[in-house]
């Protein structure tokens, strides 16, 4: 096992160990989260990028980085190759759109306007794509675990990493900038403040490529059978949005 995934092993087991943590309080009715105060947005951003990103994606003080994009192994390597930049998002569209059920769903209209618009923008997605480095790919509220530390609120772990692969941050952030939390007054700013104090880079155009790289997700959900009314509905409307708006 090499250096990097000896660290991302070392990481996903705190993560579980915290996962169970979390269960364990909830089970014996010591807390429950999101019950409790809300924590203010821009201290929620800031924190979460200096904990998961500077602590987590620098476990030990290494980043944690790949050499190509792709799905891990049981070693944790990167062996299988995906391809995240035009030519992928395109393929996966017609994998979903047009081969699967997800077009059906989209309605034509709809659907015609995506691939042209991929086809006009799908090419921003290249400038974050320079350094493949872990993606956890389901990074939103749901799987942020805070605690608070005097007056103020810290994340205590990220769960949840079953989805992770060797990817662009443009993937999280996409994700993480979904509503509610996208439309949080100072979020965006403080997400953007707290990672590049981490040491991250950000393209001039991120919050763009973001909800781009997001349109992976929006497309999957629409291709899943189990999808129901609300989440079809929801990928319409945030894709009909990135269209008009990106």
């Amino acid at each position: 096992m090499n250096a990097g995934a000896a660290i991302l092993l070392a990481l996903l087991l705190a993560i579980t160990l915290a996962y169970v943590a979390r269960w364990y309080l909830i089970e014996r009715g010591r807390g429950v989260p999101g019950q409790t105060r809300a924590p203010d947005p821009g201290a929620l951003a800031i924190g979460f990028t200096r904990v998961t990103i500077a602590r987590a994606g620098r476990f030990a003080g290494i980043a944690i980085t790949f050499a190509r994009t792709g799905f891990f192994d049981a070693r944790l390597a990167v062996a299988e190759p995906i391809d995240l930049a035009l030519a992928g998002l395109r393929a996966f569209m017609q994998q979903c759109l047009v081969e699967g059920i997800g077009g059906e769903r989209l309605g034509s209209p709809l659907t015609a306007a995506l691939l042209t618009y991929v086809e006009r923008q799908g090419h921003r997605l290249d400038a974050w794509l320079g350094r493949p480095s872990l993606t956890h790919a389901d990074f939103n509220g749901s799987n942020i675990l805070l605690r608070r530390v005097g007056a103020a609120w810290e994340v205590a772990a990220v769960l949840d990493w079953e989805f992770a692969f060797s990817g662009s941050p443009a993937i999280d952030f996409g994700n993480l900038l979904r509503p509610p939390l996208g439309q949080r007054r100072g979020f965006t700013a403080a997400l953007a403040a707290g990672y590049l104090a981490a040491g991250g880079w950000l393209p001039p155009d991120w919050q763009a490529i973001a909800r781009i790289a997001d349109l992976y997700a929006w497309t999957d959900f629409l291709n899943r059978p189990a999808a129901g009314p609300a989440l079809i509905e929801d990928a319409r409307r945030m894709i009909a949005e990135t269209i008009e708006t990106v």
